[in-house]
């Protein structure tokens, strides 16, 4: 299947790491606060993301445009919004999740870090619309935070995961955390598997120099989770693992003119 262009930029080698630096940095301090009080507006009259998530976008589009000369995106049509559904990313960046809001026409929810909603404007936005604090040090808030995730999926919302549960720094995938395997099986969720490629290269981990090339992200086929259970899990874990690192290295092998 032919990648399908999301954001192309025709100014190839016109932009040095600095003023890409530079300019994600500005975009943090003000595009970032501008959009997330546009959104945390529009969430008080619009909970299913009529609005909200055409604002939402329009960052993850800006951040997009700022890093990277390319994003290419497969499988797009396997996220739709008859059904609930996880998606499971692997994590290299800060860049992941603006990628997966840009591409995404449906809204999605994301298991996200809970120090992320005391930031101001940016924060409450996320609360607002309905994303998901998760505290993996308490085990009682994070079991709630998945209930909460199972109670959006039920109305056949979207929730995106990244299971390593922190951003890895090699090509190696960091051991899953099992909470998002959990939720799958008790509901009988679909877990889509995701590969993202190019992000680390754009925006590493640790590193704030930042310098634009391709994103690449490969969205597989659904997989049923009605035929495991809490004692076969594992199996799932490692289905999905499987899966995202195929897809993965399919988004590594793209040529530049794909």
């Amino acid at each position: 299947m032919r990648a399908r262009f999301i954001i192309s930029d025709v100014r190839k080698g016109s932009s040095m790491s600095f003023l890409v630096t530079f300019g994600a940095a500005l975009h943090l301090l003000v595009m970032t606060p501008l959009c997330a009080f546009a959104a945390l507006i529009a969430s008080f009259v619009d909970r299913k993301g009529f609005i909200w998530w055409p604002i939402s976008r329009f960052w993850g589009l800006t951040v997009l445009w700022l890093v990277t000369r390319r994003a290419l995106v497969r499988g797009l049509d396997k996220v739709n919004a008859e059904n609930g559904a996880i998606l499971m990313a692997n994590h290299t960046s800060h860049l992941d999740p603006p990628l997966i809001i840009a591409i995404n026409k449906i809204p999605i929810r994301f298991l996200t870090k809970k120090i992320l909603f005391y930031f101001p404007f940016f924060g409450w936005a996320l609360w607002m619309t309905g994303h998901i604090p998760i505290n993996r040090s308490d085990r009682s808030s994070a079991f709630s935070s998945l209930d909460r995730a199972a109670e959006l999926i039920s109305t056949g919302r979207l929730v995106a995961i990244f299971p390593e549960g922190t951003r890895s720094d090699t090509k190696e995938l960091h051991p899953f955390k099992k909470g998002g395997f959990v939720l799958a099986v008790k509901g009988k969720i679909p877990i889509i598997p995701v590969g993202i490629a190019g992000t680390q290269e754009a925006m590493p981990k640790g590193w704030c120099w930042m310098k634009r090339g391709s994103v690449r992200v490969v969205f597989g086929e659904p997989i049923d989770t009605s035929g495991y259970t809490l004692e076969t899990k594992e199996e799932l874990m490692e289905r999905v693992r499987t899966r995202m690192l195929e897809h993965r290295d399919e988004a590594e092998s793209w040529k530049e003119n794909a």
